[in-house]
C-alpha cells in the first residue's frame, strides 16, 4: 500500500496523534534549551519524548494487535515528562514567585511553566486520541 494511500486511510483520532508528536518536538527543544540554560537534565524525559513519537511513527504502519495497547503510550510519555519537568521546577518556581535566588535559577521558571502547559496539552491530545478510532471504517460493497 502506498504512502499517501495509507494517510488518506487514517482518521482523526490518528491525526490527533500526530499534533501530539509534534508537541513532543516541540518539548524536545524547549527542554533542551532549558538544560542548556542551567536547568535540571533527567535522561527519562529525553526517553519518553523520543519513545512517545517512535511509537506514534509505528502506530502508522500497525494495525494489529497491540495497536490499542500502544496507542496509550504516548498518554503514558507525557505525564511522566510532566511529572519529572515538575519535579525539577520546584526550586525554579519558589524563586521566581518569591523574587529571590535560594534554590534555583529564576529566570528558567518560564521555561518549566511552558513546559507544563506543553505536557499538559499534549497528554489532554493523546489521552482523547487513544479513544479515538485510528483509521476509517469502510463501508460494505453490499450495503
Amino acid at each position: 500500500m502506498k504512502l499517501f494511500d495509507r494517510l488518506k486511510q487514517k482518521s482523526v483520532g490518528y491525526y490527533l496523534f500526530l499534533v501530539a508528536a509534534a508537541l513532543d518536538v516541540i518539548t524536545l527543544i524547549i527542554y533542551t534549551v532549558y538544560i542548556a540554560g542551567g536547568g535540571r537534565a533527567d535522561a527519562i524525559v529525553f526517553i519518553a519524548l523520543v519513545l512517545s513519537i517512535v511509537v506514534v511513527a509505528v502506530l502508522f504502519f500497525y494495525e494489529g494487535l497491540f495497536g490499542d495497547i500502544m496507542a496509550a503510550v504516548p498518554a503514558v510519555c507525557f505525564a511522566v515528562t510532566l511529572a519529572f519537568t515538575l519535579e525539577g521546577s520546584v526550586g525554579n518556581i519558589a524563586d521566581s514567585v518569591e523574587n529571590i535566588v535560594m534554590y534555583g535559577h529564576k529566570e528558567l521558571a518560564v521555561y518549566n511553566y511552558v513546559l507544563a502547559v506543553l505536557s499538559i496539552v499534549g497528554f489532554i491530545t493523546s489521552a482523547v486520541a487513544c479513544f479515538m478510532r485510528r483509521t476509517k471504517r469502510h463501508k460494505r460493497s453490499d450495503e
